[in-house]
């Protein structure tokens, strides 16, 4: 895990950082399996909603890209600070483009916005159970304004598309509307594909017939959470990924000194 953290109003360059200050860990890939339509990889103009953000200076924003089914966006919204009672940490927006692990993001979103209440909607369980489809959920939600209202914040805060060339523009775009223009102090998170690195992933593609880690495009998509770093400066980031990035090499160099000279630049 990569982890860089610096002033919240001067946010400082990875350059600028001791070495000792950039970690790594294991962690598996991502994998949600649920039964749902195809849903977009690209962001229509309908997903720049409002950001549901409080002007309360405690709250610090998450934005969770390659989010997967959200697993590290959990660890931090899950946290709870036992001397206010109060869940600091906000996600405001997850993008990630596998539609499966799409509908657990919105699930989850749409849960959070309950936990502080004495109980959760049943609804919510009923989805999970799958007693109340994806396809009739919006329906069933709509009977009720509050939990419809609820549903509408969780498709603004979590965006299936894939990150790459051709929709840089349109999350960047989206990264600002979620942090709004109030300057404060917030996280960004991700998971960046590991298949190209993973030691599990790299033995399934030896299988794979002309199979070059260089042809891989999973294997550069990392650079695509850099120019979000580099455009948007969070005051903390974490750059999750797996067991066997240190061994990992492309083009005769490893990824992982690759990856850690690029932050410098």
């Amino acid at each position: 895990m990569l982890s860089f953290a610096g002033n919240a109003s001067t946010p400082p360059r990875a350059a600028d950082l001791p070495r000792s200050s950039l970690h790594i860990t294991s962690t598996q890939c991502h994998n949600e399996q649920w039964s749902s339509p195809s849903l977009p990889r690209r962001l229509s103009p309908k997903a720049f909603g409002t950001p549901h953000l409080s002007n309360d200076n405690s709250i610090i924003p998450v934005i969770d890209l390659f989010a997967g089914p959200g697993g590290l966006g959990e660890g931090f919204s899950a946290y709870k600070d036992k001397s206010t009672g109060k869940y600091p940490f906000k996600i405001v927006l997850s993008v990630e483009k596998d539609p499966y692990a799409h509908e657990t993001l919105l699930l989850r979103s749409f849960f959070r916005q309950f936990r502080d209440e004495e109980k959760v909607p049943p609804i919510y369980y009923q989805a999970l159970k799958n007693d109340v489809t994806r396809k009739n959920l919006p329906t069933e939600l709509a009977k009720d304004e509050k939990l419809s209202a609820a549903w509408e914040r969780a498709k603004q805060e979590a965006i299936c598309a894939e990150l790459g060339p051709d929709t840089h523009e349109d999350i960047r775009r989206r990264i600002e509307k979620a942090l709004g223009k109030k300057k404060r102090r917030w996280v960004l998170i991700g998971g960046p594909p590991c298949q190209a690195y993973s030691l599990a992933g790299r033995v399934r593609n030896k299988g794979i017939k002309n199979y070059t880690i260089e042809n891989d495009k999973r294997s550069k998509l990392y650079e695509e959470y850099l120019k979000i770093i580099a455009d948007h400066q969070p005051t903390i980031f974490v750059m999750e990924n797996v067991k066997g990035l240190l061994s990992a090499t492309v083009e005769n160099s490893r990824i992982f000194e690759k990856i850690r000279t690029d932050l410098q630049c």
